[in-house]
């Protein structure tokens, strides 16, 4: 039984969707944690298949607070060397707590912006 995970963050990326299948697709992003404190943590979670959709209303520097699992498993390597381990952070709902004050569009602050 998978155990359930919250994290809030401030949105630091979001990436582009990666299409692994016709019916299989993966979309990226990192929060910025502990934000108030000298040493902030970047997470990278990942949203995928049905749940790809959900980062769509997702911009750069919102609050979030992401739920999610995590999940690993065992793999063998291609050149047949041995073995390794995949973990992953699997966000399944994402609720915006505090929207940034710049909407440019997804995945853009405009704090690039000189003036």
């Amino acid at each position: 039984m998978s155990q359930k995970y919250e994290i809030t963050g401030s949105v630091v990326e979001v990436f582009d969707t990666n299409i692994i299948s016709d019916k299989f697709s993966v979309r990226e992003f990192v929060l910025e944690t502990d934000m108030d404190t000298d040493y902030p943590q970047l997470v990278k979670l990942q949203c995928a298949g049905k749940n790809v959709p959900k980062l769509d209303e997702v911009r750069k520097g919102d609050v979030v607070t992401a739920t999610f699992n995590l999940r690993g498993r065992r793999y063998e390597k291609k050149d047949g060397s041995g073995s390794g381990y995949f973990t992953s952070i699997d966000c399944w709902q994402i609720a915006v707590t505090q929207p940034s004050s710049v909407d440019n569009g997804p995945g853009d602050t405009g704090k690039d912006i000189p003036f």
